[in-house]
């Protein structure tokens, strides 16, 4: 079985896998490359990737086994926590910034810069809004260093 990639294929192709001899991942960029077609429908498609993978020159991409998948899985996991967190940090700057505060002359978000954020002269709702990050900031913290234990004990074992 021939299937291209698309957004969604590497759980295709584990659906797949068990009722099939074999599934094969057709890279889409290079077999339109090969075949280049004025009319492109599905089913011309899928004649094109059957005549290739017959040919023996179906161009495949590597397909991860599960245990690959689950670690990108992991670490796409962690990167979008991690993009959170820098969004929160420039949340709270920009309040700052809005506010003509100062930069902190130290680390801003350990407990010393904490104790600095609590004593800003800011307007009420500014600093509600920068509570809220805090608490926020720190929920999402302890999500990424629970993802980092979980890769580490994986990683170790």
């Amino acid at each position: 079985m021939v299937i291209e990639v698309t957004g969604n294929s590497a759980a295709v192709e584990r659906l797949l896998r068990p009722h099939v001899k074999r599934v094969a991942v057709a890279n889409p960029r290079l077999v339109r490359a090969i075949a280049y077609a004025r009319i492109k429908t599905d089913k011309i498609d899928a004649e094109t990737l059957a005549k290739f993978h017959a040919a023996g020159f179906l161009p495949e991409v590597w397909v991860a086994d599960e245990d690959s998948y689950g670690r990108r899985r992991q670490m796409a996991e962690r990167a979008g926590v991690l993009a959170q967190i820098v969004r929160i940090k420039g949340r709270m700057k920009a309040i700052l910034h809005a506010n003509l505060i100062p930069p902190y002359k130290g680390h801003l978000f350990g407990k010393s810069g904490q104790r600095w954020l609590e004593s800003l002269p800011l307007p009420p709702e500014e600093y509600a809004m920068l509570q809220r990050l805090i608490a926020e900031l720190e929920r999402v913290t302890k999500q990424l260093l629970e993802i980092d234990k979980v890769v580490a004990q994986e990683g170790s074992g």
